[in-house]
């Protein structure tokens, strides 16, 4: 599970730009994950504790054709109903899970700042 102190840093650079965060986002896998949507794109950028004591950063970017807060929301309800989006991804490499406060806020803002280039 990702360290509350790690959540309090996503939580707060995440707010500071308006962006969403989500947490436990499949399974039970003590993810977190940051996300917003820039005209058809939806970029999500996910913080995944793994086994080595690090935690992986991955960028997944979906493509809609139009509206992707509709399709989100419709898929929502609709769980079988196929995605339009096109889905890519792209790790942003790891980081320890024990470093200081300071440093995860410059490694989350790197990610986010990279992934909005993007």
């Amino acid at each position: 599970m990702v360290r509350a102190e790690l959540e309090r840093v996503i939580r707060q650079v995440a707010g500071e730009r308006g962006f969403r965060v989500a947490v436990d986002t499949h399974y039970d896998a003590g993810n977190c994950q940051v996300r917003w949507c820039l005209g058809k794109v939806r970029r999500r950028v996910d913080f995944q504790p793994t086994d080595h004591a690090s935690i992986a950063v991955t960028f997944h970017r979906e493509a809609y054709p139009i509206w992707p807060r509709l399709f989100i929301l419709v898929r929502r309800c609709l769980p079988f109903l196929p995605s339009v989006a096109v889905t890519t991804w792209t790790s942003l490499g790891e980081f320890p899970d024990d470093e200081s406060m300071e440093n995860n806020l410059a490694r989350v803002r790197d990610a986010l700042d990279t992934a909005s280039a993007a």
